[in-house]
């Protein structure tokens, strides 16, 4: 009981740990053990109950030193993030600059588009008529 114990602990302080299926197989066997070791020991069986025990025991101790797991915690979280800087830092500046760039081109469209916007109604010209005069302009130059 108290490695199944020691487990739920390490799930619950470690939030993002993967936890393989064989380990959840392992943690449900030693559960299933436990509970037939108290049913001989009810109906006074304890030969039977003391292999069940030995039995949970042995499955809650494969669980607890899985591999998956030793590998999981030996690894902290500052490690992670000193090995995967280094590869992602670049991506997000190029992302962030891309954004910016959308982000002034965007805002210099929308303060042309209200420039003309603003002069065909003090003009009374339909936006179409002040295309065709900054057309216009445009080729005399």
């Amino acid at each position: 009981a108290r490695v199944l114990a020691s487990l739920s602990r390490v799930v619950e302080q470690v939030p993002n740990l993967e936890m393989p299926d064989l380990i959840g197989r392992q943690v449900t066997a030693s559960l299933t053990a436990i509970s037939q070791a108290v049913q001989h020991m009810r109906a006074g069986r304890y030969r039977e109950a003391g292999a069940a025990a030995r039995a949970a025991h042995a499955a809650a101790d494969a669980a607890y030193s899985h591999p998956a797991i030793l590998a999981q915690l030996s690894f902290p979280q500052s490690h992670k993030l000193g090995v995967y800087l280094p590869f992602f830092l670049p991506a997000l500046v190029a992302v962030a600059q891309g954004w910016l760039s959308q982000l002034w081109h965007y805002a210099k469209r929308r303060a042309a588009w209200q420039r003309r916007r603003q002069l065909c109604a003090n003009g009374g010209l339909t936006l179409e008529e002040q295309d065709a005069i900054q057309m216009r302009q445009a080729l005399r130059r």
